[in-house]
């Protein structure tokens, strides 16, 4: 077992918070059709703020901080922060799609030496990517930024949404991208239910056969889960939005507070709601306990709430045993 996810078992077992994402602004030079976060606008910490839940974060003993949005890189103190996470020791992990990078911007990534950088694709070709984000010259732009940080010696991956109709052989397109030098190749989550233009969000409704392949793909990685736990939102990993919201993660409503008026810390160790969640476990859903694809699924408890009503009752569009739930249990 890796060293981080020894470190991971640790923290849990101790009820201490692991990794801290934080969403540094709504605001993306795209306009991705499916984006949920499309039109939503929000206040925004400022540079002294976010430095300060960096540390409170470190404080606590947090490992890995990721930075997100929007678009991390529209923040003009991006380079600024991520000098400042680096500096305090975290293992720094950033989503983005390199849209507005120039040379200060790669100096400060090569500087801080991120543990990981994703960088977003669509498609493995620009007609169809740049038809997506309506941004012309956008796949050209990501896949030169993702060429110039590998050439620095960063670790780099592409993070590709499989999307109907654009996207449907998403192991094709993956060759397709690393065969462009993106050295390796993840898939992101496509969750409709929080897409609020109901039209975009068909394009993230998986296509069977897709996400079959995925998952049987995924399936020889053997991801990390932790005991009986069925994510780790809430358990190890927050998520700090714009304007200094607490939530479990993207996902999910709830707020647990905000870290401009209550210390990251406290809201840790006295939320009922995180007690809560801490307490929700695999044996709890019976559609998936004794299901041999556990350890590739990315079963999300918010999404099957969404959908079904019931957080233990996950939809068949998120499971590639689509429409036989039932069978998984014998």
């Amino acid at each position: 077992m890796k060293l981080s996810r020894r470190m991971l078992r640790l923290y849990v077992e101790a009820g201490r918070l692991f990794s801290l994402d934080v969403e540094l602004t709504y605001r993306c030079p795209l306009r991705c059709r499916h984006c949920y976060q499309r039109g939503y606008h929000s206040l925004e910490l400022s540079t002294e703020e976010w430095v300060e839940v960096m540390d409170d974060a470190r404080a606590m003993g947090v490992v890995n901080f990721g930075f997100t949005g929007g678009e991390v890189l529209v923040r003009s103190d991006f380079s600024e922060l991520l000098g400042a996470a680096a500096k305090r020791g975290f293992r720094v992990f950033i989503n983005t799609t390199g849209s507005g990078a120039n040379e200060d911007t790669i100096e400060a990534f090569a500087a801080a030496r991120p543990a990981q950088v994703d960088v977003s694709f669509y498609a493995a070709d620009a007609t169809s990517h740049d038809a997506l984000t309506g941004r012309p010259g956008s796949f050209d732009e990501s896949l030169q930024f993702v060429r110039t940080l590998v050439g620095r010696g960063l670790f780099v991956r592409g993070a590709f949404t499989p999307l109907r109709g654009i996207s449907d052989d998403p192991i094709g397109a993956r060759d397709a991208l690393i065969g462009l030098g993106v050295p390796r190749v993840v898939w992101n989550r496509f969750d409709h239910t929080i897409c609020r233009d109901q039209e975009s969000a068909q394009l993230l409704v998986p296509d069977p056969a897709s996400l079959s392949a995925i998952v049987q793909e995924e399936s020889t990685v053997g991801r990390f889960k932790v005991a009986d736990a069925i994510c780790g939102a809430g358990i190890s990993s927050l998520l700090v939005r714009p304007d200094g919201m607490l939530v479990p993660c993207h996902a999910m409503a709830m707020v647990l507070g905000n870290v401009t008026q209550e210390s990251l810390q406290s809201i840790w160790s006295n939320s009922p709601i995180l007690a809560e969640l801490r307490a929700r476990s695999r044996s709890q859903l019976p559609h998936c306990t004794q299901c041999p694809d556990w350890e590739a699924c990315g079963y999300c408890p918010a999404e099957a709430e969404r959908i079904t009503g019931d957080w233990r009752d996950p939809a068949p569009g998120f499971c590639h045993r689509l429409g036989q739930p039932k069978e998984v249990d014998k």
